[in-house]
């Protein structure tokens, strides 16, 4: 069979049009299917929404839900942008019983609980708001994460899906930088917490206050001491001879 030419061929001039437009109406239904969906991989809604109005009580607090990403029973922000940070207690008036914060700080929060497909929650921000800022958030289910989304303020919501790199490209605080007593001894990450070895360190409990001296120790005291004891032994002698 001859193929079909636009500049001429077996067929008759209106034959061969007809198959022309064809052809044009064809690329044009896959080209505008493409287009939508590009437009429907773009405009991704995040299951993260804001409820209502927001909450003017303790600086003040927006309620949110988390929805649509199946069972999950983890919940995490962390501050991206802004001069004020969150208000701890950060994540308050859960609409579930078993919810609570497990950390607490301006930077950083995380809060468990029941295994949820809806739950309902306030976050409370620091500072007034006329201030435009954002924050990263993260839904799991035992660690594996089911959504992370960018809730930016700027006198009003707008939210954005992100893939979880994004997430673990902020990196979540080691207990000895994220601002909390974590270990409840009144002090609080590197340097002034003894428990710290540095900044990364992920253990504010390890320090030791009322421990027994280590082997070390204990041999260099008595390789500093026994000379002297000695020396004062001979002397005793000597006095009693």
């Amino acid at each position: 069979m001859a193929a079909l030419s636009p500049g001429g061929g077996k067929y008759p001039e209106k034959l061969k049009y007809e198959v022309i437009n064809k052809m044009r109406k064809i690329n044009l239904r896959k080209n505008l299917l493409v287009v939508m969906v590009m437009l429907a991989i773009s405009t991704a809604s995040s299951a993260l929404i804001a409820e209502g109005d927001p909450i003017d009580i303790d600086s003040w607090a927006q309620r949110f839900q988390e929805s649509g990403v199946g069972n999950f029973n983890e919940i995490e922000v962390i501050w991206l942008t802004g001069p004020d940070g969150f208000k701890p207690p950060v994540f308050r008036n859960f609409n579930k019983a078993g919810w609570s914060n497990n950390v607490n700080s301006q930077w950083y929060a995380k809060a468990t609980g029941s295994t949820q497909t809806v739950l309902q929650f306030n976050i409370a921000f620091d500072g007034s708001r006329s201030d435009t800022f954002s924050f990263l958030f993260r839904a799991a289910e035992n660690g594996v994460t089911k959504e992370v989304a960018k809730a930016t303020w700027n006198n009003g919501w707008t939210f954005e899906v992100l893939d979880e790199a994004a997430w673990n490209a902020m990196g979540v605080p080691s207990q000895c930088s994220d601002g909390i007593d974590n270990d409840g001894d009144g002090a609080i990450d590197y340097l002034a917490d003894c428990g710290c070895n540095d900044p990364s360190d992920n253990d504010e409990s390890d320090c030791c206050t009322n421990c027994a001296p280590e082997p070390i120790t204990t041999i260099a005291a008595i390789a500093v001491l026994a000379p002297v004891l000695g020396y004062g032994l001979v002397r005793r002698r000597q006095k009693q001879n």
